[in-house]
């Protein structure tokens, strides 16, 4: 498999987060957009010259840019821009969630739950870009942890 196919799962899907309310999941949703805004405008950056920063601190002052001139101006200087667009966008939902994944890994070790077991094998096929099979093992932890009636049994 490929880090590409994880573009077509979602993100909260791969966050196991069916049990959490619409709020904390806004959350999240806020969290990953502002740390992705900013790595995805350190990964532009350091894609531009001096001029092409400067031309962007003008175009950025201007009132009536929008969200299409900015895109326009990154087309016109960086090549293959939607393709390196992608990229960057799955390196850093791939990073996220494997981050999210060992975390959980390793509090459900220290409280000893026994989803821990679980977590690991999410962060070893999530790293290996294994994404149907990552897919596969959220739906198990949805099912035998994260339903109300097992989370009760557990301490998640």
């Amino acid at each position: 498999m490929a880090i590409v196919d994880l573009a077509k799962y979602d993100l909260l899907d791969l966050l196991i987060s069916s049990i959490y309310s619409d709020d904390k999941k806004g959350e999240w949703m806020y969290d990953y957009m502002q740390a992705f805004s900013v790595y995805l405008s350190e990964q532009v950056g350091d894609r531009l010259t001096e001029a092409d920063n400067e031309e962007m601190k003008k175009l950025l002052m201007d009132p009536e840019v929008s969200p299409e001139k900015i895109e326009d101006f990154y087309r016109a200087r960086i090549s293959n821009y939607d393709s390196y667009l992608l990229a960057a966008t799955l390196v850093f939902k791939k990073t996220y969630i494997v981050n999210y994944y060992k975390n959980m890994a390793l509090a459900t070790k220290v409280q000893q739950d026994p989803s821990a077991v679980l977590w690991e094998k999410l962060v070893k096929e999530a790293e290996a870009d294994n994404w149907d099979e990552v897919a596969k093992l959220c739906e198990q932890m949805d099912r035998e942890y994260m339903t109300p009636s097992a989370k009760a049994q557990t301490n998640l």
